[in-house]
């Protein structure tokens, strides 16, 4: 490999690590910003996937969340013990459940959204209008990154 091309392969792969890092690192602070939730990181996605898409197959959810059947259904039946989730036959297919989100799951996903957008502002609040200008125009390219991501993972 030419000088060039390895230098550009590794820069390359320092770019992938950091934005991957720093994601990471994002999500963590943000996962601290919301008081006393009591759900695990899994919980709290399969709740939120609930209450953004309504009613919703548990086959479904399994590939939304890229979990296996077996850890879905401890994930539904823990938050279906806590009130958030309520199961229930589907319609059209009387041998499969769907789930649902209840008025206090709801309550519990916005809650979340809110203290961690409001932390989130309060973070970009301090930086410079032409800095914080940059990171909004990066979004459409980190939305299509995470569809990319997600196509991938299929």
């Amino acid at each position: 490999m030419a000088r060039g091309a390895a230098v550009a392969a590794a820069s390359e792969l320092d770019a992938a690590t950091r934005l991957r890092a720093v994601v990471a690192r994002i999500s963590r602070r943000l996962q601290r910003a919301t008081s006393g939730v009591p759900l695990t990181p899994s919980e709290m996605a399969v709740l939120s996937t609930t209450v953004r898409t309504g009613p919703v197959g548990l086959g479904h959810l399994a590939t939304e969340e890229a979990m296996n059947p077996t850890m879905l259904s401890r994930v539904v039946r823990n938050l279906e013990t806590a009130g958030l989730l309520q199961r229930e036959e589907d319609p059209e297919d009387r041998r499969a459940a769907r789930v649902t989100a209840t008025d206090d799951g709801r309550r519990l996903v916005e809650r979340v959204r809110t203290e961690k957008a409001d932390a989130l502002n309060r973070a970009l609040d301090r930086l410079a209008p032409d800095e914080r200008a940059v990171l909004e125009g990066a979004l459409p390219l980190l939305e299509a990154l995470a569809e990319l991501l997600r196509e991938e993972g299929r």
